[in-house]
């Protein structure tokens, strides 16, 4: 006896009829749902499409503001002696600390942000000596003004960072942001001793650095490397300076000028050194 969706759909449900049409046979369920779903009307299942589409997109710019929501939490203002930090200001170091370390460009406790204030003559904010830059909040920045001696818990980095915002501000209508990042491609090519200048070999570097010159590391003798950084800065268009062995220090009107800078010699260095380990001479 031949079964059928239609003859059992006049004692049971629709759905009751098409489960009990399943059991009895498989096989002819199987054709019956095959048939029914090619005789079905293309457009039913563009628009079925279109939904799951649409709330495939609802889902990921849920995810997106809620990822947003996270990496972009408010922070408190900072209150010093004598000065305010802005919210806003904290808020850019944050932001800052975890893009470069989402770049690769940090790791650990590594690296050094600073800026110069834009609401007082020589105030300087910087973060603390070892500060996980990729995790930082408003308890790590520190404050003091160029010329005297560094906050507490800045350490050696503030008489660097103190030289080369005054470098930069010169060249940045007296606005000035610095980063000291340990970028590995552009920190593995400086070690070679005889090397002083890196030279980009990419198009999108080339219209951002002519060149970035190589400066020793000399932690004993602390005036002199300040004098060769501060030159080198010169000589690299104030953009970056490569310190041998111990990364960049990259400078910008703002952070993220700073950071462009950065991460866009670090990309030609990559570039550079995949291109020397194929064997292509450049």
């Amino acid at each position: 006896m031949q079964t059928s969706v239609a003859g059992l759909a006049e004692k049971f449900s629709e759905e009751e009829a098409d489960a009990a049409f399943e059991e009895s046979d498989p096989i002819a369920h199987m054709v019956h749902k095959a048939t029914k779903r090619v005789e079905s009307p293309a457009g039913t299942e563009v628009e079925r499409l279109q939904a799951e589409v649409e709330q495939l997109r609802a889902g990921l710019a849920g995810a997106t503001s809620y990822i947003s929501d996270i990496e972009q939490q408010p922070m408190p203002p900072v209150v010093g002696d004598g000065f305010v930090i802005p919210d806003y200001v904290v808020g850019d170091f944050v932001r800052t600390g975890r893009l470069i370390h989402r770049d690769g460009l940090v790791h650990g406790i590594s690296g050094t942000l600073s800026m110069l204030a834009l609401d007082q003559p020589n105030l300087v904010h910087m973060t603390a000596e070892s500060a996980a830059l990729g995790q930082m909040d408003e308890s790590v920045i520190v404050s003091g003004r160029l010329g005297e001696e560094e906050p507490m818990g800045a350490g050696a980095a503030w008489r660097i960072h103190s030289v080369l915002l005054a470098v930069a501000a010169l060249n940045y209508d007296g606005r000035a942001a610095c980063m000291h990042v340990q970028s590995p491609y552009t920190t593995a090519l400086s070690l070679k001793d005889d090397l002083f200048i890196l030279r980009p070999p990419d198009v999108a570097g080339q219209a951002l650095f002519e060149k970035a010159v190589i400066v020793d590391y000399e932690e004993e003798n602390i005036d002199d490397y300040l004098r060769q950084l501060s030159e080198g800065l010169k000589q690299s268009g104030s953009k970056v300076v490569i310190s041998r062995g111990n990364g960049v220090y990259a400078v910008g009107a703002t952070f993220d000028e700073a950071w462009n800078n950065a991460a866009a010699l670090e990309h030609s260095m990559q570039v550079l050194y995949l291109a020397r380990d194929a064997g292509i001479d450049i």
